[in-house]
Formats: structure tokens, C-alpha cells, sequence
């Protein structure tokens, strides 16, 4: 016997219902009302079979049914699957944002008060030599302390800069995506955030870098270049 047409099979709307579900669902909306109508549907021709509501001399109404539940079945194990593992995706994302804006601004914080600190010291030494307070210090002293001088004050700046902008790309990344990683989920956005968050990270990245590396390489530069002076002048 053949399958009923596509406007009486149960598994040819079944295949239909379930391609608009998840695609709806996908995209952000709740699947539980249209998936709890299918099947209340299945069960209302399961029992119309069982009532031999339907002939079954010359179309194999059983066998429609069979491939309908198997395929049924097959699409809410990938619901189950599919939806456990956008939760873990966007648990991990909504983590990592909260961390970027807790957890990183304290850390930040401390890095930015050492490098402060360390340019901080050389900068009172070196203007002690300069100002005068150290009575008659040598010329290449006074070299070496105009050097620190110099090169320290050009360092806080690039950390100035370096941390307030590594401040704002954080707060920024947090505020683009943490909503994405909130119910209703929408698949292809929350798949997305890491791609979209290296892109964002790539160009202002290379800005923050150059900034606070370059505060470290421009103190370490002034004070290895005023030891250079006293030591060989």
C-alpha cells in the first residue's frame, strides 16, 4: 500500500510544523505552545487509528504514523541537545561578562597603581636632582635625572591612556553582548559572540597593547639609559 498524500500525512505535517518550530525557536521564541498543539494533534490521529477512523485499504495509515512519531522523536532529542548546549554556551559568556566587569576592574586597578608607583618614585628621585634640592650634583647626574625625567612622564601617560582605554573595551564588550546571553535566546547570536568579540578586541587590542607595553619598555628604556650615563660618565 502507498502513503497517504502530503495533505493528509501526519509525518508530512509533522516534517512542516517542526521546520517552522525550530526556526521560530531559533530565532528567539518560545517553542512549547506550538510543540504541545502538534502533539495534541499526533494523539488525536493515534487514537483516530486505534477508532479505525481511517481506511487503511488502499493508503498505509500506520506506517504514515510510525515515520511522523520517528521523526517526532528525533527532533525533541536534538531540542534536548540543542537547548543544553546553547544554556552552556551562553552561561559561559554571561560569566565571562560579568567577570570582564567585577573582576577586571579590580585587577586593572592594581596594575595601573604599580605602574604608577614604580614611574611615581623615579619621577620624586629624578626631580630632586633637577630642582635643585641635591646640592651640586654632577652634570651627567643631572643627565640621568632629566633622562628619567623625561621618559617616566611620557610612561604614566601611555599607562594613562594604555588602562583607560583597556578599561572601556571591557565595559564596552559587556555592554555589546551580556544581553544576547539572556532568555529568550536567539542560537545564531549567542554562537556568534566569540567571533564577533575577537573582531571587536583585533584593532582597539593592538591600541591597548601598544600603550601599556610601551608605558613598561619606556620606563625600563629612561632607567636603563640614565644607569648607562652614570655608570660610563
Amino acid at each position: 500500500m502507498k502513503l497517504p498524500p502530503d495533505d493528509q500525512s501526519l509525518h508530512h505535517y509533522v516534517k512542516n510544523t517542526w521546520e517552522v518550530i525550530l526556526k521560530n525557536w531559533e530565532n528567539g521564541y518560545s517553542l512549547e505552545q506550538d510543540l504541545q498543539n502538534m502533539i495534541n494533534y499526533i494523539e488525536e490521529r493515534r487514537d483516530g487509528l486505534n477508532a479505525d477512523k481511517f481506511d487503511c485499504r488502499e493508503l498505509d495509515w500506520e506506517e504514515d504514523y510510525v515515520r511522523a512519531i520517528d521523526y517526532h522523536e528525533k527532533k525533541l532529542d536534538y531540542v534536548e541537545n540543542r537547548r543544553a548546549y546553547v544554556e552552556d554556551v551562553a552561561k559561559f559568556w554571561r560569566e565571562h561578562f560579568t567577570y570582564l566587569t567585577e573582576q577586571s576592574s579590580k585587577i586593572l586597578v592594581e596594575a595601573f597603581k604599580a605602574i604608577v608607583l614604580l614611574n611615581g618614585a623615579a619621577l620624586i628621585a629624578a626631580i630632586s636632582f633637577v630642582s635643585g634640592q641635591i646640592s651640586n650634583p654632577e652634570f651627567h647626574v643631572q643627565l640621568a635625572a632629566k633622562m628619567i625625567l623625561i621618559f617616566c612622564f611620557v610612561s604614566l601617560v601611555f599607562a594613562c591612556i594604555g588602562f583607560s582605554l583597556l578599561h572601556s573595551i571591557s565595559h564596552g564588550i559587556s555592554n555589546e553582548y551580556k544581553g544576547r546571553t539572556f532568555r529568550p535566546y536567539v542560537h545564531a547570536k549567542i554562537e556568534s559572540i566569540g567571533d564577533e568579540v575577537e573582531r571587536y578586541l583585533s584593532a582597539r587590542g593592538l591600541f591597548v597593547n601598544f600603550f601599556i607595553y610601551g608605558s613598561i619598555i619606556l620606563f625600563g628604556l629612561g632607567l636603563g639609559m640614565a644607569l648607562s650615563i652614570v655608570v660610563f660618565f
